[in-house]
């Protein structure tokens, strides 16, 4: 990365976020978009050029270094963890895109503040660097501007996370660190400044805290210091555009037993298709199910998945929560039935017995949504020839 991005460090400022944008250069020496020197197109061989364009697909993405990637630090040891190579890249309108957001988008809970300000705070502490990643990236290959923007902190001087915590009180901003579902402890690998319950608070992870993302497409990431894109796996990009859900590890097991709640990358998996992501290949449906049955019925899986439909599903509004829980329950019953796991009147029970006995205290958030979430619940299992018996 030191490859691609030396040069830019020695020319672009620490506080780059507040100065005109250097695009321009970079764009008018850009090419056309590829992969590894032009050998494979950046997009899918399904797709055609007015498909790309019309998914808004970033233009003029220049490839400036492909390095050996493996996601553990003794790769001597564990040859097998060797993935792939990491690209590096330079991408001007993702570029433009990301500072255009530090420098006009407000803390939610913050009136004045910036997200560029707090990201100015990270950089001239020295020795730290602060990175886009996720799902803002990922979207923006397809031409959408996320509300919800996430950041990893990297430092030579230790965790960044109290450091924040500790300017954002002197500053009386707010600021929230979640607490650890099994001991109620504040976890040190996450900081929410602003608003905690809005999408447009400024939050980030410490790199290394296992939130780098669960599928390639979100492994992306912008490094705002150089303007740098890292593509870590070398598919993020593709797959963000072909809507493609790709584990980013070297084998399936590893990639299911590194999470830090037992099944939410498979939940998470679920509720990706539910919003039209698919699988690379049916092997992949095959094993998510699979693992599924086993984990998500478990106490832990269940304490899993009331996270997630506390965090994600039923949340925002009464009609909102609606829409989304008929999403997610659709999307994971037909997808067991996809992967010849389950009939669908198995694939229905499993869901009333293992998801639905879960969403109790959840419905009680809004008035009424108890009563609308039963009636489509009912109506399924009596498609079924099932029996409805209240399962939370």
């Amino acid at each position: 990365r030191k490859q691609a991005s030396g040069h830019a460090e020695a020319q672009l400022p620490v506080k780059l976020m507040r100065t005109a944008s250097s695009h321009t250069s970079m764009q008018a020496n850009a090419q056309t978009p590829h992969l590894r020197g032009g050998e494979t197109p950046l997009w899918h061989a399904g797709w055609s050029a007015p498909k790309v364009e019309k998914a808004g697909i970033a233009p003029h993405v220049t490839l400036q270094a492909t390095l050996p990637y493996t996601v553990q630090p003794h790769a001597d040891e564990s040859p097998e963890m060797l993935l792939t190579t990491c690209n590096v890249y330079l991408a001007p309108s993702i570029q433009e895109m990301v500072h255009s957001v530090l420098r006009t988008r407000e803390v939610a809970g913050i009136p004045g503040v910036k997200f560029g300000d707090i990201v100015d705070i990270v950089l001239n502490k020295g020795a730290s660097r602060v990175y886009v990643s996720g799902g803002f990236l990922r979207d923006a290959f397809c031409g959408h501007v996320g509300d919800d923007m996430d950041f990893l902190l990297r430092s030579m001087g230790g965790s960044l996370v109290p450091f924040l915590e500790a300017v954002s009180k002197a500053k009386g901003w707010p600021v929230n660190r979640k607490s650890d579902e099994k001991t109620g402890q504040g976890r040190w690998d996450f900081i929410a400044i602003g608003d905690k319950e809005a999408k447009m608070k400024w939050s980030a992870h410490p790199c290394g805290s296992g939130c780098e993302g669960d599928f390639c497409m979100n492994t992306l990431l912008y490094d705002i210091h150089s303007g740098a894109l890292i593509d870590p796996t070398g598919k993020g990009i593709q797959d963000s555009v072909n809507f493609i859900l790709r584990h980013n590890r070297g084998n399936f097991t590893e990639w299911v037993e590194e999470d830090r709640l037992p099944g939410m990358k498979l939940i998470r998996y679920f509720n990706f298709v539910s919003r039209g992501y698919s699988p690379p290949n049916h092997d992949f449906r095959r094993e998510i199910v699979q693992a599924s049955l086993k984990i998500l019925a478990t106490s832990t899986g269940k304490i899993t998945t009331g996270v997630f439909l506390k965090r994600k599903l039923i949340r925002g509004s009464a009609q909102t929560s609606l829409q989304k829980e008929a999403q997610f329950r659709n999307a994971m019953i037909t997808e067991m039935v996809k992967s010849g796991h389950a009939s669908r009147a198995d694939a229905v029970q499993w869901y009333m017995d293992h998801v639905a006995s879960c969403y109790g205290s959840h419905l009680q958030k809004f008035p009424g949504l108890e009563g609308k979430v039963e009636q489509p619940l009912k109506q399924m299992l009596e498609d079924e020839g099932l029996q409805w018996k209240k399962p939370w």
